[in-house]
């Protein structure tokens, strides 16, 4: 029984260990460009460009 939670628990940390390597690869630096933005946050992209497509400049930044 040992064993087998000794198994689990190295196989869960090596799923944890690949889910940090995966964060990493995908972090945001100074040297981040739009273009990762984007990738990153594709949802926030598309409800910007729409934004912008409908001429809503300041719809996120005055105080309602």
């Amino acid at each position: 029984m040992v064993k087998n939670t000794v198994d689990a628990a190295e196989a869960d940390l090596q799923i944890l260990k690949d889910q940090i390597d995966q964060f990493e690869a995908n972090r945001i630096t100074l040297d981040s460009t739009v273009a990762d933005m984007r990738k990153r946050f594709p949802d926030i992209a598309r409800e910007i460009e729409q934004e912008i497509k409908n001429h809503e400049w300041a719809k996120d930044s005055l105080p309602r």
